[in-house]
């Protein structure tokens, strides 16, 4: 018996019931079209396909009339961005297990074989340790790299599959060397970018913990002085910052300014940015996720 499985179960049962209901009208549907028109599938395909995009299209366009769902506790940079999460198609690079993008070779270009289970399962974190400071001594910037989670622990057999993975961020001794990384990447981008989910505006989200030694704290890394770590995103600082629970979202410059949102700079892919960072007083960096959110005004 594991804990987790009463909760999994239960949303399990929750989104079974909501996809029967859908399958039933569906069938409905099917079965009260004119007989000619089912006997052509491509256009019945077409015809829902073109039905989803212009609702998708209205959705983002309607006047704000749903509630304002929130958070327990209050957060600013919900506030900003809730708009945009609850109306955009947000695009996510992730290094958590189990995942699509990780098991069809979008992360690290490593395709699963499913034959045997095998994919790419990151780097040892001592590894990426030393691979830092090589760099960082040549005074070359560091790209990040996918670390695995600790494969040795309680139920390992139960959920084997699934590890906190994430992108590592080491604090080197050269100021001039930074830890990089393009969201979305190459594969990652051609993959979204099929599914209409990249805009030229966006907020960018990252799901990330600042660590020293093995102790690591989730959320905020601060801004100004007292920052633990320097960001910027296609080499525009990123001064000011809030969290959504125990997320960042990362902004150009501070309320006042009314600028929330990075533009993708000219001729660049819109909706791809490359992420520096640099730890300043902390130890290290552990970056589940990053997010592009393409970008939609409050004012609706």
């Amino acid at each position: 018996w594991h804990p987790g499985w009463k909760y999994h179960q239960l949303r399990g049962s929750f989104l079974a019931m909501f996809m029967v209901s859908i399958l039933n009208e569906c069938l409905d549907q099917l079965v009260s079209m004119p007989s000619s028109t089912m006997l052509n599938s491509e256009s019945v395909l077409d015809s829902i396909n073109s039905a989803d995009d212009k609702d998708k299209q209205l959705w983002a366009k309607s006047l704000r009339n749903i509630p304002k769902v929130v958070p327990k506790t209050k957060s600013r940079g919900f506030d900003i961005a809730w708009n945009s999460l609850y109306r955009s198609n947000p695009s996510c690079s992730t290094a958590l297990l189990p995942s699509e993008s990780r098991f069809n070779g979008l992360v690290t270009g490593e395709k699963v074989i499913f034959a045997n289970g095998t994919y790419d399962s990151g780097r040892i974190v001592f590894f990426a340790k030393e691979r830092s400071e090589k760099r960082a001594a040549k005074g070359k910037n560091v790209t990040m790299e996918l670390i695995a989670d600790n494969r040795e622990r309680p139920c390992s057999e139960v959920v084997e599959r699934d590890y906190n993975d994430y992108f590592f961020v080491w604090k080197v001794d050269s100021h001039k060397v930074w830890h990089t990384k393009t969201i979305p990447n190459k594969a990652e981008y051609a993959a979204f970018a099929k599914e209409g989910q990249l805009s030229k505006e966006n907020l960018i989200v990252a799901c990330l913990e600042t660590c020293v030694q093995s102790k690591c704290t989730r959320g905020m890394v601060g801004s100004g002085k007292k920052a633990v770590a320097s960001i910027y995103v296609d080499d525009v600082q990123a001064t000011y910052i809030e969290s959504i629970d125990r997320c960042t979202l990362i902004m150009p410059s501070s309320l006042s300014s009314k600028k929330r949102s990075w533009t993708s700079k000219a001729g660049s892919k819109p909706g791809q940015y490359e992420i520096q960072i640099q730890m300043r007083s902390r130890e290290s960096m552990r970056i589940s996720s990053f997010v592009v959110i393409p970008f939609i005004s409050d004012w609706m």
